[in-house]
């Protein structure tokens, strides 16, 4: 009769260690949080925590892939990689842009028109992690480090692993956007401007960056 940890579909250590990796990982700053944070100044805790869960589902798929072995097959194909390396930094560059332009006006507490929908604030989170060929790369790499064959297949675990660090990276996120969302009325709208442009330019510098990245 096996024990209790024999059974278990991921080692319990293992399973430890890859919740403090990715807890390490999600709070590593990045475009992903530069976009929470510009929304969730921008239109408070709603957009912010809308938008990290369009992050959630792009994150979502990235693992998903590497589970049933597709990010193998992308990873192998550098016309693939490319293109959506190309359409992922355009589009980082465009919501850099995008926060850059924004107005002072728009900032300001009394400004209660939101100017982005629920679904577009959901489409821009997705299209910012779906589109970044960086992190398939990524999940292909780190999550069969904490698989062990000989519990369960593969996959199996690499879809548990995945659906974790998503659980993870939206707790966090939208707990960091209720924080930004709720807070930012103690502070000056010149303030919120500032960081909402510094948001900006984080996203259109990991824009470049990717651009530039080679595999």
């Amino acid at each position: 009769r096996r024990s209790r940890p024999e059974i278990a579909m991921i080692e319990p250590a293992a399973f430890a260690l890859f919740l403090l990796a990715s807890l390490a990982l999600v709070w590593t700053p990045g475009p992903d949080m530069a976009l929470v944070i510009a929304r969730a100044l921008g239109g408070g805790a709603r957009d912010g925590v809308l938008v990290t869960a369009g992050l959630i589902f792009g994150i979502a798929m990235h693992a998903t892939l590497v589970a049933i072995g597709l990010a193998a097959l992308f990873a192998a194909s550098m016309l693939a990689f490319s293109v959506m390396k190309y359409l992922g930094a355009a589009y980082l560059i465009w919501l850099g842009v995008q926060a850059l332009r924004a107005r002072a006006a728009s900032l300001d507490e009394g400004a209660t028109s939101r100017h982005y929908s629920a679904r577009a604030l959901v489409a821009q989170g997705f299209l910012s992690s779906a589109l970044n060929p960086k992190l398939a790369l990524f999940f292909l790499a780190f999550l069969p480090q904490f698989a062990d064959g000989q519990r369960a297949p593969p996959g199996m675990q690499i879809a548990l692993l995945g659906a974790a660090f998503a659980a993870l990276g939206f707790s966090n996120y939208a707990l960091l956007a209720l924080l930004v969302g709720r807070s930012r009325r103690l502070f000056a709208t010149a303030w919120r401007t500032a960081m909402t442009r510094i948001s900006g330019a984080v996203m259109i510098a990991a824009g470049a960056r990717l651009a530039f990245a080679e595999r």
